[in-house]
């Protein structure tokens, strides 16, 4: 599985063992609690976590404001850390 220009299940020459291992479980736990983002946070989410693009790329692709996208930002952040 590919996130962020990153392959999860490709072994790394940077971290190894217990640390990746853990890494990978938090990212993937993340991943699950994303589901369940309403559209417009889940829009955000996929855009500039899982593909990497700036902030006013994905202002101007979903047809809002920067301050939008912050606002949204924020949100789906208090969201996924289950707050």
């Amino acid at each position: 599985r590919w996130v962020a220009g990153v392959d999860l299940d490709a072994p790394s020459r940077e971290v190894t063992g217990e640390p990746r291992l853990e890494a990978k479980r938090a990212l993937e736990a993340v991943l699950t609690r994303a589901e369940s983002l309403s559209p417009s946070l889940r829009a955000v989410f996929d855009a500039v976590v899982c593909e990497g693009r700036e902030i006013p790329e994905v202002a101007r692709a979903l047809g809002v404001s920067r301050a939008v996208i912050d606002t949204r930002l924020l949100r789906m952040k208090r969201r996924l850390r289950g707050g």
